[in-house]
């Protein structure tokens, strides 16, 4: 191993090369103190020294490097047309633009960083003080100081901490103290932590049967049980809406698939995702282009969305079980959290 700098974080790193009948492909693994273990290919390495890009357009590799690698698994950063070969094992694939990407739900932040400080105390008392180190800003998707101060700037002042003082040494050292009003919170959004049910929002047109029960396979291949506001009693005693907000709250995430652009679907979809919980969106591929589906191309404000734009059912069941393991399963917390 040779002593480096982390090609994603700058922090300090050690590597060493490795060849195309170890990995499948030319390039290095690397052991960084704040991204972990983790495989990159020479052409993702060469991007990275060659983009240009501010460290901060990374925050979102690095923040992946950590979750993937708290899971005890290898994220592996490859080009979009290589593809991993010969023994995976605990090997994730990755690619470097994807993940850049994807959007950053700053909003998010706030109980996200409550949620975390709050793991750190699951074998103190609620109020204790609570220490924060780079690793876990990184995570969090904080790159910078001024950043960091200001979110505990806000969260002291919602009163959700008591008191903070940020660490002088690139963040390592911050330390806060949680209230009961933060408590509160973060109790409130571990609701639907031991469910293990999931939500489809979708039209129910009979050409899309199939897609439907694509959906539901992707979710059990990878433990969940997908259900549609059809399915099960449908004797309701109030609103369909009303069953439908029941079951989208009972739910650890949502499926949300926009082909023939039914209005329900945006409702239910906003709805979950208002809520906190995590909506995954599909569509028909030609929904994106509004080529050959006149009427039906997806509204303009949700094009930025990063959608799965299946071809066909089994086109849609792959890349959703995979979308599934990635985002739910990676970042499903493990253990219940409580006072």
């Amino acid at each position: 191993m040779t002593e480096t700098k982390c090609y994603f974080c700058k922090g300090k790193a050690e590597s060493s090369p490795k060849t195309g009948n170890s990995l499948g492909f030319d390039g290095y693994t690397v052991h960084c103190e704040i991204c972990g273990h983790y495989n990159i290919s020479d052409e993702e390495k060469f991007y990275l020294e060659t983009s240009g890009f501010p460290m901060v357009k990374f925050v979102n590799c690095i923040a992946e490097n950590i979750a993937i690698h708290k899971d005890e698994k290898i994220p592996t950063w490859i080009s979009k047309h290589q593809e991993l070969s010969g023994n995976v094992g605990k090997m994730v694939r990755r690619n470097i633009d994807e993940i850049i990407n994807q959007p950053i739900l700053h909003s998010d932040k706030p109980l996200s960083f409550l949620k975390l400080a709050a793991s750190k105390l699951i074998k103190n008392t609620p109020f204790d003080t609570v220490v924060f180190n780079l690793q876990d800003f990184y995570s969090l998707k904080i790159s910078e100081e001024h950043e960091a101060y200001e979110w505990m700037k806000y969260l002291k002042q919602e009163g959700y901490i008591s008191s903070y003082q940020v660490g002088t040494d690139k963040l390592n050292s911050t330390t806060l103290y949680l209230t009961f009003k933060a408590w509160q919170l973060i109790e409130e959004s571990y609701r639907n932590i031991h469910t293990n049910q999931a939500f489809i929002a979708m039209s129910f047109s009979e050409d899309l049967s199939e897609v439907e029960e694509s959906i539901k396979k992707a979710c059990k291949r990878a433990g969940w049980d997908a259900i549609t506001v059809k399915d099960g009693d449908k004797q309701y005693i109030g609103l369909v809406n009303d069953e439908i907000i029941a079951r989208i709250n009972q739910s650890g995430f949502v499926v949300a698939d926009f082909t023939d652009n039914k209005r329900g679907v945006y409702f239910e979809a906003g709805y979950a995702s208002g809520r906190g919980i995590p909506v995954l969106y599909t569509v028909k591929k030609d929904h994106m282009e509004g080529e050959e589906t006149a009427g039906k191309k997806l509204h303009f404000d949700t094009r930025n969305i990063l959608y799965i734009d299946w071809k066909d059912a089994a086109d849609l069941e792959k890349r959703l079980f995979d979308k599934i393991e990635a985002v739910i399963n990676n970042k499903k917390e493990k253990r219940w959290i409580s006072l």
